[in-house]
């Protein structure tokens, strides 16, 4: 919050101080005040009825350091105008909802374009699965990770629409077009590390396709004038990147000094040591999410790739088995390449980009491979099994998380309800009920439409497989 209201304030960088990525902006006074309203940090049973009220000025412009200050701005201007007009808790709210807002936009635009397909039960409950507690609890804060994330998945589904139409009409709809550039030049411009996640959505693309119709998209003429704006967007990615040297300066942490080779060792060994954290981890990472909604997403996301992996063959099985590769392999490079200055500092939500890409795209190799006839009982029970699953993982995350903050972890169910020490505004049956309504929506949409796919006729449904699979 700090980083954004310096940004569209003009300070995109702040002054130096005697750590690199540390800077001094100049903020407003209740915005330098959220350094002060953290003493539930790190603590998961104190509450945030801990915080002092704010008795300054709120309006008044105070220098204090953010450790953002290197970060690519693109992010912060998007989300930071509320506070340029509002100030004080209504502009905090505003910037949260309008992160969530941008950030959710590429999870429904991309459910939009699965559900198109003839053949769309799994890749909509993949689209369904990918939105996993944490990219949503990430979302709805000030933290360019979920929409790192979200705009991966925008990229892999618009340049896969943009592809397969190209090959079967000979043109590109505009709207895949915008969507495809628009999803990546965010993608480009929120993290430092988010180039390497469009590479790998290109390499990915490209494996699954083929060298040649990648190409032929840029015959038309709405993607090559799409291409410009991309290519001007990675060489201010990779520039800023450069200049600030924003990836490299993360300070010096636990480990430091341990060679890349232990440290690319150590990090594979732990490579499910990170992975809950993509579930849940929430409060200031003091908070993990209980084991039972981790097992949600185990069945879920895991069973999705294993059918991708046994089911799936040539193209198909090279392009999800190429993102597996870099979701296993990619954070013990990345983090084997900065251990010996930086120490270990990787966190599970940094691969949230090539998780949901994989899951996506292995949503999309088993619909291409397997045909789910949406009329027999299999595929119903499927489909509804897999959005209560999701649903109550959804649900119960949101409720835990909102206890950790109203009463502390350790507390009980019952003092949650009766006697809460802190509530959001409007009160935490109020936001549990709406995020009960909302996905009951959500969850019977995707069923309508996962399900309205022609069937197999009413007398073969008891002798007819649920399934057909492709050459």
């Amino acid at each position: 919050m700090m980083k954004a209201a310096s940004v569209v304030r003009g300070e995109f960088i702040g002054e130096e101080t005697d750590k690199a990525q540390v800077r001094l902006v100049d903020i407003p006074a209740y915005f330098a005040y959220t350094d002060e309203a953290t003493c539930y940090a790190f603590q998961a049973n104190v509450t945030a009825a801990c915080i002092e009220p704010f008795t300054a000025d709120e309006g008044e412009i105070v220098e204090d350091a953010t450790t953002a200050g290197l970060y690519n701005p693109v992010y912060y201007l998007l989300v930071g105008w509320p506070s340029l007009f509002l100030e004080g808790p209504p502009a905090m709210y505003l910037m949260r909802l309008v992160s969530a807002i941008v950030s959710t936009f590429f999870v429904a635009a991309s459910l939009t374009l699965l559900s198109t397909r003839r053949n769309a039960v799994v890749p909509l409950l993949a689209g369904a699965v990918v939105a996993t507690p944490m990219v949503l609890f990430l979302a709805a804060s000030v933290n360019p990770n979920a929409l790192e994330a979200t705009t991966a998945l925008g990229f892999l589904v618009g340049l896969y629409f943009a592809v397969d139409a190209s090959m079967r009409t000979g043109r590109v709809p505009w709207q895949y077009t915008l969507f495809t550039a628009l999803s990546v030049i965010l993608l480009l411009n929120t993290r430092g590390l988010s180039p390497l996640w469009a590479l790998i959505v290109l390499i990915a693309v490209v494996i699954l396709f083929g060298v040649k119709p990648i190409l032929t998209l840029l015959r038309d003429r709405g993607v090559l004038v799409a291409s410009a704006f991309i290519a001007l967007a990675s060489v201010f990615a990779v520039g800023w990147s450069l200049r600030t040297s924003s990836v490299s300066a993360v300070g010096v942490h636990a480990g430091a000094g341990t060679s890349p080779l232990n440290g690319f060792i150590t990090m594979m060994e732990r490579t499910f040591d990170f992975a809950p954290q993509m579930i849940g981890l929430f409060g200031w990472m003091d908070t993990p999410a209980p084991s039972y909604i981790v097992i949600v997403w185990a069945i879920t996301a895991g069973g999705l790739v294993l059918s991708a992996l046994t089911l799936c063959r040539g193209r198909r099985l090279a392009a999800v088995g190429f993102v597996l590769a870099c979701f296993l392999i990619a954070p013990a490079l990345i983090q084997a390449s900065t251990v010996e200055q930086s120490g270990y500092i990787w966190q599970g939500r940094y691969s949230l980009p090539v998780f949901l890409v994989l899951l996506a795209l292995a949503g999309l190799a088993v619909g291409e491979q397997v045909t789910l006839r949406p009329g027999h009982a299999s595929v119903r029970r499927l489909t509804i099994g897999v959005l209560l699953l999701i649903g109550f993982g959804h649900v119960a995350s949101f409720a835990f998380a909102l206890r950790r903050y109203s009463v502390g972890s350790s507390s009980s169910w019952g003092q949650f309800v009766l006697d809460p020490g802190w509530q959001p505004p409007g009160g935490n049956a109020f936001w549990l009920g709406v995020l009960v309504v909302s996905f009951g929506l959500f969850a019977a949409l995707i069923a309508a439409v996962a399900l309205s796919r022609p069937a197999v006729a009413a007398s073969e449904e008891n002798t007819a497989s649920p399934v057909g699979v492709a050459g």
